[in-house]
């Protein structure tokens, strides 16, 4: 328990909740923006740093998955077709752009 309860002061010290809140706004606009530029993309939703993008199909879930994870980075696909990102907390915005750029190659290969 004491573990615990000095993780949560620390977070709290962090200002972990505010920095969450404010870096999933920027990955919600970043993955938002993305969307407009891929049809493929059919929508995008979540809470925090809790976010999933949605695909036409759950084959092009499954190949843009692969893509990425040629590029190092991990996402999960649940209900078929939904791209489900759980990054850490501490994740800044280099990390997301990374993930955005990743993704709009993996994007644009699979649909090419």
């Amino acid at each position: 328990c004491v573990a615990a309860t000095e993780t949560l002061k620390t977070m709290k010290k962090m200002k972990m909740p505010q920095r969450v809140e404010k870096t999933g706004r920027y990955f919600m606009a970043r993955l938002t923006e993305l969307a407009e530029g891929h049809p493929q993309i059919t929508d995008v939703r979540g809470m925090g740093l809790l976010i999933g993008a949605e695909l036409q199909s759950a084959d092009l879930a499954k190949k843009v998955q692969i893509e990425v994870m040629k590029r190092g980075i991990l996402i999960n696909v649940t209900a078929e077709r939904v791209l489900r990102f759980v990054p850490p907390l501490i994740i800044g915005r280099t990390h997301i752009d990374r993930l955005i750029d990743a993704l709009d190659v993996a994007l644009r290969k699979v649909a090419g």
